[in-house]
């Protein structure tokens, strides 16, 4: 069962080594790597030639931002299995393998995810991230998507249902995508922290937050029935507990690195 990973990159040539190493150093699973560049000028694509052996498909040029590039991957994949690692994340060893080896084992699961871990700039984990079984009402109603997103793995015959990523959403189009995964397909949460999400001086700006945000109202517009609005308050406040429950173990790791970096 062949898995497509997608990796878009813009000039992040600090860290796209790690995140294709971690895709490249999984073992014994069939996979394909694409990586698709938004015309990096930080030397991004001279880290991806050393992987030319192994990226089954790369292109850089211009792009109109993330799911832009990641549709294009998307277009180039020929996998069963479909998903997207930006190039700041990375996967663990056996990744790819346990998720093939689900795939096959429950054919009836069109996407599934996993949970996890935060890191520093190098590799140090500074809290996991558990996330909930998977509820359509509840997903929805949130402020955010509470699947991990570079721990997401999907059927192509999902993709082929759901279409691509909305690319009029610049910072939630996964939340969007996701929403129309769950309508369309089964998605399951498996407790195993599958990949790394990376937080460094490149991450998420004000800015960014606050288009998130305004992106995320547009979402529940889309989807939610107005004449429910307290009926999704009280979903959204429900499923709100239920998360910071389910985290609550890693609340005490979590708060020490906030500690840490203040120090």
């Amino acid at each position: 069962m062949l898995i497509s990973i997608v990796t878009p990159n813009r000039n992040c040539a600090t860290f796209i080594e790690r995140t294709l190493s971690s895709v490249v150093n999984q073992k014994e699973c069939e996979f394909e790597l694409i990586v698709i560049d938004g015309a990096s000028t930080d030397g991004s694509m001279d880290v991806v030639k050393k992987f030319e052996e192994c990226v089954a498909f790369s292109l850089s040029e211009p792009d109109t931002g993330m799911y832009d590039a990641i549709n294009k991957g998307i277009a180039n994949a020929h996998g069963e299995i479909i998903a997207y690692l930006n190039s700041d994340d990375f996967y663990y060893p056996g990744t790819l393998n346990f998720v093939t080896r689900y795939f096959e084992d429950h054919p009836d699961v069109d996407l599934v995810y996993g949970d996890l871990n935060f890191v520093d700039a190098l590799d140090r984990i500074k809290f996991r991230q558990s996330y909930p079984a998977f509820d359509l009402a509840r997903f929805q109603a949130l402020n955010f998507a509470s699947i991990g997103q570079p721990a997401a793995f999907w059927r192509r015959r999902l993709q082929d249902k759901v279409g691509l990523f909305d690319t009029s959403l610049r910072m939630a189009s996964d939340f969007d995508f996701f929403i129309r995964a769950g309508r369309a397909g089964k998605v399951v949460h498996v407790s195993r922290v599958l990949a790394a999400f990376r937080i460094h001086g490149g991450s998420m700006t004000t800015r960014q937050i606050e288009v998130s945000e305004k992106e995320v109202c547009e979402i529940h517009r889309r989807y939610l029935e107005p004449n429910e609005r307290v009926k999704n308050l009280l979903l959204r406040h429900a499923a709100n507990v239920h998360f910071k429950a389910i985290n609550l173990l890693n609340w005490p790791r979590r708060l020490m690195s906030c500690v840490g970096e203040r120090r």
